[in-house]
């Protein structure tokens, strides 16, 4: 374990622990700093690797130490992990705040993006469950949610409260 003050200034120390393999979530825990806070320090230092991949691979590993099969999937397929048979998307979200709408705030968990596609990908026949992940939350909670029941085309909100119409499973914690 690396202790703070053998790492110099919080940016530095960021940045050390990063290109270490740390993640930015398990650094703000370290460093006891905010995850925000993380990741503008490592994309102004221009060596930010992809969070989405990252934390489908963080999944991945948590899976396999619980002994499920696991395949992480080519960049090109319409989902990331192949468990137990199962076709499994990792989405994962930090907590928005609306500045339009007092009060308004939640999870929003991006399904597809629309802007990048010609087409719309057809998750309820491509997809079986998508993994949640909640990035601010302590110890990352995963919940799963089955395609079927998702009618929104691009994103789903999640209040903080967990109150949703979608009847999503706990998984268990990233972090743990």
């Amino acid at each position: 374990m690396i202790k703070f003050s053998t790492i110099g200034k919080i940016p530095d120390g960021v940045i050390y622990l990063y290109m270490n393999g740390e993640s930015s979530y398990s650094i703000a825990r370290l460093l006891n700093i905010d995850a925000s806070y993380v990741r503008s320090i490592i994309k102004k230092a221009g060596i930010a690797r992809n969070p989405g991949r990252d934390i489908e691979k963080l999944v991945r590993n948590k899976l396999l130490k619980e002994g499920h099969q696991v395949e992480q999937m080519k960049g090109d397929y319409p989902f990331d992990l192949l468990v137990d048979g199962k076709r499994i998307d990792v989405k994962s979200a930090s907590l928005t705040i609306n500045n339009k709408k007092a009060n308004c705030f939640g999870y929003k968990f991006q399904i597809q993006d629309g802007s990048h596609r010609k087409t719309m990908k057809d998750f309820k026949k491509l997809i079986d469950e998508f993994y949640l992940v909640f990035l601010d939350l302590p110890d990352q909670p995963i919940y799963s949610i089955d395609s079927q029941v998702i009618n929104a085309n691009y994103t789903i909100s999640i209040p903080p409260t967990f109150a949703t119409k979608y009847p999503i499973k706990f998984m268990g914690y990233l972090g743990c």
